[in-house]
């Protein structure tokens, strides 16, 4: 059964939207749950005065909602299909959540220029940071059938909070990969504790720490019961690793957590997040810590 019963796919007015939808009514059928399609217009600025505009006046604007229930005689499906405008898409996304519950949020993988990261935190980031429940962007790459699927682990902190955090990753990754019928792969990214030894990896310590993290990465495998070519063990930063691993393994889907920080911190890990979503090809699934703590 799963975890995913009442899904949100949100769409605006480009072409990628149709992927995104076809994937939604995809998962909705595997897993026996209620769909709403919301279909966002957003008003096309022309010139800085419009743009000015927009961003003085930020309380949201949505309007124009209507609701319609079509038949689809070949699908066991509750779709809903929803219309409104405004602003932006995180405006939209964010009344539409206040108005219903979902337990999945499903949008379009953009694609930003390095100087947008740089100026200014980009929509997928701000979905990351401010939607509560976990959220899918989808690429407009197919799903390849009986292809495997990357869970993104962060096993150097210690606290008991990351320890539950992770061990629910791991569970919905598992139960996302069986619906998906998906290969899954765990992939842990570390840093060397100093970082002269990272141009010389014959130094004392080098290999004590990477087996260090091996046995961390084994210890977290054992509740999925994988096997050892499922994990992968890589020295580096994950907005550079983890796109490349999931290039390599032709990757359906990336697991990660996200926003699971505040503060400095938070934007120290979110715009590497940022990062590594910008680069990658595939869907991303950014799961959400539901431990008030982490919050």
């Amino acid at each position: 059964m799963s975890v995913f019963t009442r899904l949100l796919a949100v769409s605006d007015d480009s072409n990628r939207g149709k992927q995104a939808l076809r994937k939604a009514v995809q998962l909705a059928n595997a897993s026996h749950a209620d769909l709403t399609l919301l279909r966002v217009k957003t008003p096309k600025y022309q010139g800085i005065g419009q743009w000015l505009q927009q961003k003085i006046h930020s309380t949201p604007s949505v309007s124009q909602q209507r609701e319609k229930r079509p038949f689809y005689p070949s699908r066991e499906l509750d779709i809903c299909l929803k219309h409104c405008q405004a602003r932006d898409l995180p405006t939209a996304i964010l009344t539409e959540l206040n108005q219903t519950h979902y337990d999945l949020l499903l949008v379009e993988h953009h694609s930003y220029s390095a100087l947008q990261c740089e100026l200014g935190h980009t929509y997928d980031w701000q979905l990351l940071q401010r939607v509560p429940l976990p959220v899918m962007f989808v690429s407009d790459m197919p799903w390849e059938q009986q292809g495997s699927m990357l869970a993104a682990l962060e096993l150097d902190e210690d606290t008991e909070d990351h320890a539950h955090f992770n061990h629910r990753l791991l569970q919905q990754a598992n139960e996302f990969a069986d619906l998906l019928q998906q290969k899954l792969h765990l992939l842990n990214c570390y840093q060397q504790a100093d970082i002269s030894m990272a141009f010389d990896e014959q130094l004392p310590g080098c290999r004590s720490q990477q087996e260090n993290q091996w046995q961390k990465l084994q210890q977290a495998a054992k509740l999925l019961a994988l096997s050892e070519e499922q994990l992968h063990l890589s020295c580096g930063l994950p907005d550079h690793v983890v796109p490349e691993a999931a290039h390599k393994w032709h990757s359906n889907i990336v697991i990660m957590g996200a926003a699971e920080h505040r503060g400095l911190l938070s934007e120290l890990k979110g715009h590497a997040s940022e990062q590594m979503l910008n680069q990658l090809e595939c869907d991303v699934l950014a799961l959400k810590p539901s431990c008030p703590l982490l919050h």
